[in-house]
């Protein structure tokens, strides 16, 4: 028993040492973020699966709820209605009811929502670069095993790699995950 401690002493000792070592070799603070730090309130407003897309929607001008549930694609009322009335009581979104008959309720951003216009427009540019990152990775995967299974086999010519793509290959060009037919996000996966 005590070889264990004497075992588990040293190793969480050298990781904590390995941890320092780290961070002082890192440009990031080392210090954790300030209490009630406003990042973790920006996420929390905007993260989750259909926020963004909504504020996407909205940032164009007003729009009616059967707008915004037609042009998010997957999102069920329940849920527009359940974000809706969040981003509402976070000062996000602005709910006007016009009195007709029947009634016509609009939505529409804030000056506060309308500043998160730039948040979103910032993620969605990492988000394409991620998106080619990944997808550079699994073509030179695909061209990587392509080429070595037709080495690894016969002596007869195999496909050629020309630029980026493989020729002569039977690999479909579309085997991206992107690619895969859905009818849309299941409900039970929300926020």
């Amino acid at each position: 028993m005590t070889a264990r401690l004497h075992y588990y002493h040293m190793v969480t000792t050298l990781r904590s040492q390995n941890r320092s070592s780290i961070r002082k070799e890192s440009t990031m603070p080392t210090e954790p973020p300030p209490k009630d730090c406003p990042l973790g309130e920006c996420l929390s407003l905007i993260g989750g699966t259909w926020t963004p897309n909504i504020i996407w929607y909205l940032a164009d001008g007003p729009r009616r709820f059967s707008d915004l549930k037609r042009d998010i694609t997957g999102i069920s009322s329940k849920v527009l209605t359940t974000r809706l009335r969040k981003l509402e009581r976070d000062g996000t979104v602005l709910r006007k009811v016009e009195p007709t008959s029947p009634p016509t309720v609009t939505y529409e951003l804030t000056e506060h929502g309308r500043k998160l216009r730039p948040v979103i427009d910032a993620i969605i540019e990492v988000g394409y670069k991620l998106k080619e990152t990944r997808e550079a990775r699994l073509d030179a995967g695909r061209i990587q095993s392509a080429v070595g299974s037709s080495t690894a086999g016969s002596s007869t010519a195999g496909p050629s790699v020309v630029g980026s793509s493989v020729v002569g290959s039977s690999i479909p060009g579309s085997l991206k995950p992107d690619s895969v037919d859905s009818d849309g996000p299941d409900d039970s996966k929300e926020d």
